[in-house]
């Protein structure tokens, strides 16, 4: 232990202490954080993977244990979760966690955080091949924001000022921290770089009302502009965003060159233990891991042939009992309503086997509950992988919002709740209203502004995506035609259902659609592997273009999935285009 943290020793030796009685830590290290000039200590805790308290007890806990204490600062990482960025090849953690700086390590346990051996070139290149990629992408999206701010399109624009600035501080974050914050909002990411970097902590001066007004509508630009009709921001207050993020943008190369030099410095001056596993070794290359995302779940469970007698009511009632038990044991629901059914049958007959069919039957649920969305599409993964010639669809609404939607006479509610099938639970009261029919003009006009809203961003993203081609990005135009088919699913699911989205993931949007028409297993079929494999390449890639560093896609991929989005919004505009002409004047 160094001579700075003597006058603390015998309080840092109680706090360790009590810290590893009462949770399990594979190893706990010190690091030296200058903020402001003034230096600070900060613990870097390494929880075991074998912890049997949740990470709110933990966090709790730690909270309490660190709630008196004025000169140190933690940080709590998962074991396993260091261990995997360490073997994506980031740097930070060679810097952090030295043998000189180690407090404490568990007693007999067998977890070793760096290989034994590691290439130090491969490592240099790896982490020069990252801040390339990452300049790359901040680059694209500064410069998506410079061209429609040249087309007077001021929503799109803060949206790619908000996508280079979150991608700005996650490269920072990656190499000043060691790992970036899974998060959308400018603000999360300056409160978490701040003890690190407090100039980018303060990037956006909470105290000052031009600045609050700037971040808020920074971050609603996220989602609002790709699902909400009405997101505007003003060009003055745009340029000033557009600021702040050239001020931003030179901390990436200036975090990445601290840490090429912090990495170089600890490298020359290793200990006997260090030079171990320091070793270049070429012979021994390290694998690449994928970043999990546990919401990225493949979108399509790959179909099997089950062969039926008999397809009754009787069977599929079975099933639907079997789902109302898996969902209501898991999730507090108060009803269930089923709003869509469809099923697809499969013939086989050939001339060395008997005449066999097979059928696969999907159901679209109504959840009114309380519970959080993500714990509703968790489920709806587990309810499809108990048997996988049924499926289901679940959206899910608390009791307030519904009751919201009646009183404003929301037509897919009324429908749902007056024409849908109760499953669970006692029947809503609807009540009487005059719910505007698709056939009334008044409707029509609405429509016709919806879905020219939702047409005219899916062209953005979509000219966006052919610009990054034509510039020989190979991954950004992957998730732009991603968003731009979100756009259109939202705009047709809103005119033909009446309904607005509250997930988001175009997988489950697509199968929504499929509730009132083909058109996403026309153009998007899943009957072959490599079906399956576009359509993962292509739901998962707005995923993959944050999160992953190393993601190339193949240009055949590519030029596949151009094709069927163009095909995909032109075949929605008609459908709609035909839909609303069947409305009379009047």
């Amino acid at each position: 232990m160094n001579n700075q943290r003597q006058p603390n020793q015998e309080r840092l030796k109680e706090l360790i202490h009590r810290l590893a009685t009462e949770i399990d830590i594979e190893r706990i290290y010190i690091r030296q954080i200058d903020v402001g000039g003034l230096s600070t200590e900060q613990l870097v805790i390494i929880l075991s993977k074998t912890n049997k308290k949740t990470s709110t007890e933990i966090q709790f806990l730690v909270n309490m244990f660190f709630e008196q204490e004025q000169y140190y600062g933690y940080k709590l990482y998962q074991a396993s979760k260091v261990k995997d960025v360490i073997h994506q090849g980031r740097l930070r953690f060679y810097t952090i966690c030295t043998e000189e700086a180690l407090l404490y390590r568990k007693p007999d346990s067998a977890y070793t955080l760096f290989p034994e051996r590691v290439d130090v070139s491969w490592l240099f290149q790896k982490v020069e091949k990252d801040y390339q990629k990452e300049t790359e992408k901040i680059r694209y999206f500064e410069q998506g924001a410079q061209f429609y701010l040249e087309q007077e399109s001021y929503a799109f624009a803060a949206y790619m000022v908000q996508q280079a600035m979150e991608l700005s501080y996650r490269a920072i974050e990656m190499w000043a921290v060691g790992m970036d914050k899974i998060t959308h909002s400018i603000a999360n990411h300056q409160r978490y770089l701040a003890p690190y970097v407090p100039e980018l902590g303060a990037l956006f001066n909470d105290e000052k009302k031009e600045d609050i007004i700037a971040l808020s509508l920074l971050d609603d630009a996220y989602l609002d502009v790709r699902y909400k009709t009405n997101y505007r921001m003003a060009k003055d207050t745009l340029l000033y965003c557009m600021q702040k993020l050239h001020l931003l943008m030179p901390w990436v190369q200036q975090s990445y060159q601290q840490l090429l030099v912090a990495f170089k410095t600890q490298y020359k001056r290793a200990d006997p233990y260090r030079v171990a596993y320091m070793q270049v070794m070429h012979d021994v290359p390290l694998a690449e891991q994928q970043r999990t995302i546990d919401d990225a779940k493949p979108p399509i469970q790959e179909e099997e042939s089950v062969e039926v007698d008999k397809i009754t009511e009787n069977i599929q009632d079975g099933y639907l009992q079997e789902w109302i038990q898996a969902l209501t044991g898991c999730l507090k629901v108060e009803q269930i309503y089923s709003f869509g059914y469809r099923s697809k049958q499969r013939l086989v007959s050939n001339l060395s086997a008997e005449n066999s069919e097979s059928y696969h039957h999907h159901y679209d649920l109504l959840l009114i509950t309380h519970e959080e969305m993500a714990k509703v599409a968790t489920q709806e993964g587990q309810v499809n992988a108990m048997n996988r010639s049924y499926s289901v669809t679940l959206i899910a609404h608390s009791p307030s919002s519904v009751e919201k939607a009646l009183r404003e006479d929301n037509r897919f509610f009324h429908q749902v709740l007056q024409k849908g099938t109760l499953l669970y639970g006692e029947g809503l009261v609807v009540p009487d209203a005059e719910v505007p029919s698709p056939d009334d003009k008044r409707m029509k006009a609405h429509m016709e502004h919806l879905w020219f809203k939702r047409i005219t961003r899916a062209r953005a993203f979509l000219t966006s995506a052919y610009a990054a081609l034509d510039e020989a990005y190979e991954d950004v135009p992957v998730s732009l035609f991603n968003q731009s088919l979100e756009q259109v699913c939202l705009g047709i699911i809103e005119v033909f259902l009446g309904y607005h989205p509250n997930r988001h993931k175009l997988h489950h949007l697509l199968n929504l659609c499929q509730n009132f028409c083909a058109l996403p297993v026309e153009v998007f079929p899943n009957w072959t592997e490599e079906d399956r494999t576009l359509y993962k390449l292509l739901d998962q890639s707005v995923n993959d273009i944050r999160f992953r560093r190393e993601w190339c896609v193949n240009p055949t991929d590519i030029d596949l999935i151009s094709r069927k989005c163009k095909i995909f919004l032109q075949k929605a505009d008609d459908m709609v285009k035909e839909y609303c002409c069947k409305v009379p004047e009047m």
